[in-house]
């Protein structure tokens, strides 16, 4: 990371005012950017405002369960585990995800798990930062997603993750693509149309949706 980079990055952790940390772990946030072998850098809009958007971040359970209710592909399944969650996705992805910094306008997550796809030979374990950073005009949300990954756990597997990282990162863009395209429905009936989602929940899930608007 060069150095106009780097401070663009401890400008952003330190707007992090009121921080929350996963005292559980001590990732060094810039060294593991530094050393990723996969980065992938996006960015898009949602309609909706800034307090509804951190509302559905910090309900990644309640999304899932509404993912699942449009029975968009792929089937994720979203839940809680200890601190953090536990995320299946059934091409190949599985693993445990922890929010490690939080505020009003941006969250990074830390994620450990496996990866079984791809075409590739071997099974993949390893870790991975997710960064988010927002801002909000009207009632729009502009976001900017950082992907990173580490290497693999052996010189083998490390080789390998660093000579198919370019139809990693195509993929992982394809996949985000088409996720955000079925994401921006649901958040579009969230906003307009909350009465169609309700007719299709219950118990605790339907008491978590209606928490969104409290």
């Amino acid at each position: 990371m060069n150095k106009k980079n780097r401070s663009g990055l401890y400008a952003l952790i330190i707007l992090f005012i009121g921080i929350t940390l996963c005292s559980a772990r001590n990732i060094n946030i810039v060294k593991f950017i530094d050393e990723a072998v996969i980065k992938y850098e996006t960015g898009f809009t949602v309609n909706t405002t800034l307090v509804m958007w951190n509302r559905m971040l910090d309900n990644p359970c309640l999304m899932g369960k509404l993912w699942e209710l449009y029975e968009f592909s792929p089937a994720y399944r979203i839940n809680h585990k200890d601190s953090g969650f536990y995320v299946i996705d059934p091409t190949g992805i599985e693993g445990n995800l922890h929010l490690i910094l939080s505020s009003s306008t941006g969250r990074i997550y830390y994620g450990t798990g496996s990866m079984k796809n791809w075409g590739l030979p071997v099974t993949f374990r390893g870790k991975a930062l997710f960064r988010l950073h927002h801002i909000s005009s009207d009632d729009n949300v502009t976001v900017t997603l950082h992907i990173y990954g580490e290497g693999g756990d052996t010189l083998i597997t490390d080789l390998l993750l660093k000579a198919v990282s370019p139809i990693l990162r195509m993929y992982i863009d394809r996949r985000i693509t088409r996720n955000l395209r079925d994401l921006k429905i649901i958040i579009a009936d969230i906003m307009n149309n909350p009465d169609k989602i309700r007719a299709g929940l219950s118990g605790e899930t339907l008491k978590n949706f209606n928490q969104l608007y409290n």
